[in-house]
Order: C-alpha cells, then structure tokens, then sequence
C-alpha cells in the first residue's frame, strides 16, 4: 500500500464505523487512531496540566540530574541541611555501651561524628556526660 494512501484509508475506516457503530464510536476510534487515546497521550496531557512543574524542589533535583554534576556532589547536596538520622545517634550509642569510651576513637565512630549536625551532637554530648564519659 502507497504511504500517501494512509490518511484516506484511516477516513475510510472511520466512516465506516460511523455507518456501522455510530458516531460516538467512530469518535472514539478517531482519537485512537490519531494517537489521542492512548496512554502515552494521557500522560503528556496529565504532565501539561501538573502544578508541579514549577515546583522549587522539584527543579532543583532537575539540576542535580545534569550530567556535569558528580555523583558524590548530588548526594552532598541532597543531604545538605538535613538533620542527622536518629539511626545515626543510636549506633554511635549502641558502641559506646558495648565498647566503653575507647569506641569514640575509633575510625567508623568518627565518620559517623563527623557526619552529625550540631543538634545531634549537642544530644551525643549530653548523653556521654550522663554517662560520665568526657569529650
């Protein structure tokens, strides 16, 4: 078949659908057939409509997708600002109850430290001095 002849022959088949189905089918199979039925579609138009495409969170993560920026530099700035996990705190707890004090100095232990917001170390001094261990 002659690709020139497509677009008469889909209006062949519509019409003749309307004829047999009626007008409300053939409609629907028009849409269908040009694409505006399908899923793809209804997502391009549900992404034209979205609000939040201009989402100021949204776009930022947008520029740490760009290929100029590093690995290590996105997932620094996706974890600037936020405070330290409570899972953090409790295993810098949990080593000093099984190891004492001495644990502090250890390698793992200090990462883990140097990884903490002021607020969670405040709370890890508080803790220690508890404890009656000094920093």
């Amino acid at each position: 078949m002659n690709p020139t002849s497509w677009p008469e022959t889909v209006a062949a088949g519509i019409s003749l659908i309307e004829i047999a189905l009626g007008p409300e089918i053939a409609e629907q199979a028009f849409s269908i057939v040009m694409g505006m039925g399908t899923f793809e579609a209804v997502c391009r138009r549900a992404d034209a409509k979205a609000k939040w495409r201009d989402d100021p969170k949204l776009k930022r993560l947008q520029v740490l997708l760009d290929e100029d920026v590093s690995l290590p530099a996105a997932w620094a700035a996706l974890h600037k600002g936020r405070p330290t996990p409570e899972v953090t705190v409790e295993a810098i707890k949990q080593a000093v109850r099984e190891g004492g004090a001495g644990t502090l100095e250890e390698i793992s232990i200090r990462l883990k430290l140097r990884s903490c917001d002021h607020t969670a170390l405040a709370n890890l001094d508080c803790w220690l001095l508890r404890r009656g261990i000094s920093t």
